[in-house]
Formats: structure tokens, sequence, C-alpha cells
């Protein structure tokens, strides 16, 4: 949400800048159009999560980057227990460990607060968003399954956590829809997400 929230802010003032110094007094009418412009930037950014990320994902990239080091530093891996020794978070090839579930958890809150929150206002963001998911499933799935070790099973447990969030995100998304209307002074359109 951190990264939501801040880049609205900063791309809403970096966009309106020049605008709001020629005409303080249509400030909230600026900010009320820069905010849904702001969507192709997030569509760009869906998309590049969705082919960057998750083929580093797939490819273990971080892997890779971790036996670089392992060379690099010249971590003696003479015996089987050096070999599969976790040396400042770095990890040999063939011991992949577990699945970072809250690293990966945070992002697709992500996509899911970005798709929401401008899903009424520029509808086209939800292409990204439903490509990044359909593969996000597929990769995760496979990862899961025969690349990650699986560290615990909690028996859905985890579930009404998940749904907190998603309604927490929900409420985003409708407050964020809100913020709009109230600077674009569409009444109509208050009064409907209120109800």
């Amino acid at each position: 949400v951190n990264v939501f929230l801040v880049s609205i802010l900063s791309g809403t003032i970096i966009n309106s800048i020049a605008d709001i110094l020629s005409n303080p007094a249509r400030t909230a009418r600026y900010i009320a159009t820069a905010l849904p412009a702001l969507s192709g930037f997030f569509s760009q950014y869906l998309i590049l999560k969705t082919f960057l990320s998750l083929f580093i994902e797939l490819n273990r990239g971080l892997t890779v980057f971790h036996m670089l080091c392992r060379i690099l530093l010249r971590f003696h891996d003479a015996t089987e227990r050096e070999r599969q020794a976790v040396i400042i978070g770095i990890r040999r090839w063939n011991n992949p460990g577990w699945l970072p579930y809250g690293k990966h958890f945070a992002h697709l809150l992500l996509v899911l607060v970005i798709c929401l929150s401008f899903a009424c206002m520029a509808p086209l963001i939800l292409i990204p968003g439903l490509l990044f998911f359909c593969f996000a499933q597929l990769v995760y799935r496979y990862t899961m399954l025969y690349v990650y070790e699986p560290r615990f099973e909690v028996g859905g447990r985890f579930w009404p956590a998940v749904l907190h969030w998603i309604i927490a995100i929900m409420y985003i998304s409708q407050s964020f829809m809100l913020c709009v209307f109230v600077l674009r002074e569409y009444y109509g359109g208050m009064v409907v997400v209120l109800v």
C-alpha cells in the first residue's frame, strides 16, 4: 500500500505542479484530473511486473545471483554440510529453501489494490491485472509444487487474514474513488459510493 500511496501522491503532484502554480484556486480540479491519468503508469507497472518479476521468479534469478555471490565471496564448499549451509542468507542453487510467503503476498496485494482502485475510472487496467494474476497462478503453482520445500502447512488458518486484507483493500479503493468524486465535485457518484 505504501508503494501505491507514494506513487499516487508523487505522480499527482508532479503531473499538475505547473498548473497548480499558475492557478492555485483550481488545485482540487487539477488533482482530480491527474489521478485517473496515473492509470497509464500503473498499467505499464503491472505489465512490467507480469513479464519481468514473474519471469525472474520462474527462472530463479535470485538463486543465480546467490550462486554468483557464493563464487565471488569464495565460500568453502568442501563437504556436504558446507554445501547445504545458508551463509548470510545465500543458498546454493540446489537448495531453494521455502517460499517467502510474506514477500509474495505483499506483491499480490499491491496488484489487487491497483486493479480495484482504478477499475471504475480506467477499466482497461483490469487487463494487465488479469494477465498478472493468470501468470502468477501458473508460476507460483509450479514453484510451490516443484521448486520450494514445504516448510509448514497451516490447514487454511491463514485465510481469515487474507480475507481481512481483501476487505481493507476494498475500503481503500472506495475511499480513493470517493476522493476523486469529491475533487471533481460529482456529488451523485459520491452518494452512490457512500451507499
